[in-house]
């Protein structure tokens, strides 16, 4: 059975798509995933199709950071600084909702990203 690093298959788009589809709670469409792709600076042309294009680890990062701020916040403007600053003031947090989508993935249990506890 083949190795596989969870950065590299959450680069994938596909993958990381439906990880924010689970993580929003709610269906993304091709437009606004498009438009999530500009805000994470992520849409810079690769030659390839979109389903078959791969994503650094920061932008990866990044993409989750705005499922999870758009599920909370979602009519609050966001630029790429804002998303920027926003993801690393709270780097620790989306550890733990990726942790968290992990272990209900595997129990089988619907995610909610809602339990996830801030630090102290």
């Amino acid at each position: 059975m083949p190795v596989v690093v969870i950065e590299e298959w959450m680069s994938e788009s596909s993958n990381l798509r439906k990880i924010c589809q689970q993580i929003r709670g709610r269906e993304i469409s091709d437009r606004t995933w498009y438009d999530w792709e500009h805000l994470a600076g992520a849409n810079y042309p690769q030659g390839k199709p979109v389903a078959k294009r791969k994503y650094t680890q920061e932008q990866s990062e990044m993409l989750l950071c705005l499922a999870w701020l758009r599920k909370h916040f979602p009519g609050r403007k966001v630029t790429y600084r804002s998303l920027r600053d926003f993801h690393k003031s709270n780097e620790y947090k989306i550890d733990e909702v990726l942790e968290k989508f992990c272990e209900q993935v595997n129990s089988g249990e619907p995610f909610v990203a809602d339990e996830v506890k801030q630090e102290s």
